[in-house]
């Protein structure tokens, strides 16, 4: 059982952490280029300020959707979180953005942490050529 355990975790390591990196560097670049034009027009409030996607939800519903996108603006480093909905009109709230920061420079420090980890392991590693008998 140890060994399937540490096959699992060996794939996950290999191929999740490094997919899961990439989408940290793609979702944002992608919602710059392709903003949510709601998200756009509030984030127009911010003149001389870069908007930099941190977090977004989507909840359906039925009939009824909400969505959220959070963005930190630099310089001034605040969070505007923009909450609209199909019953409500789009809302905008400001906040720290201490914690969501934190929370994505864990999420990126640990991918890149364990995709290096697994790469440097199995390429420093000489390979196993032993001859194992009947």
């Amino acid at each position: 059982m140890d060994v399937r355990v540490n096959r699992f975790f060996g794939l996950i390591v290999k191929y999740a952490a490094p997919l899961v990196l990439a989408l940290l560097i793609y979702v944002p670049v992608h919602d710059a280029i392709h903003r949510w034009p709601t998200a756009a027009e509030a984030l127009g409030k911010y003149p001389n300020q870069t908007a930099i996607f941190l977090k977004g939800t989507i909840k359906s519903v039925g009939g009824e959707w909400t969505r959220s996108a959070s963005y930190i603006l630099l310089p001034s480093f605040r969070e505007v979180k923009v909450v609209a909905g199909s019953n409500a009109p789009a809302e905008i709230r400001e906040g720290s953005p201490f914690l969501d920061v934190l929370t994505v420079l864990l999420y990126f420090s640990v991918m890149i942490w364990l995709t290096a980890r697994y790469w440097i392991a199995h390429i420093s590693r000489p390979p196993n050529n032993r001859w194992r008998g009947p």
